[in-house]
């Protein structure tokens, strides 16, 4: 699996990497790019070979952002996508995601 540089739409979900939204320094609209609407903000750190399991919300929409290392996103029924640093994930509440 190669790691996701341009914005990718699925269902409930887009995923994408900083680097594709803008060139040079300033704003990187997120937002836009990736459909976002309405979410939460929280930053965690996963230990390498870490698992969130299965799950989903039933209101808010989260963003994932990749500071450095990678992740392997499933989304769905089995949609992935690796996101390496500068990596964005946008997943519906709904939408069950596994880190």
């Amino acid at each position: 699996m190669s790691e996701v540089k341009e914005v990718v739409e699925g269902n409930g979900y887009a995923v994408g990497n900083v680097d594709a939204l803008e060139e040079g320094p300033g704003f990187r609209k997120v937002r836009r790019a990736l459909g976002v609407t309405a979410f939460g903000v929280n930053a965690i750190e996963l230990p390498a070979g870490y698992e969130t399991g299965r799950h989903f919300h039933d209101e808010q929409e989260e963003l994932y952002f990749v500071h450095r290392g990678r992740v392997l996103i499933t989304l769905n029924d089995g949609d992935e996508h690796e996101l390496g640093p500068g990596g964005l994930a946008r997943v519906d509440a709904g939408t069950i995601r596994k880190i």
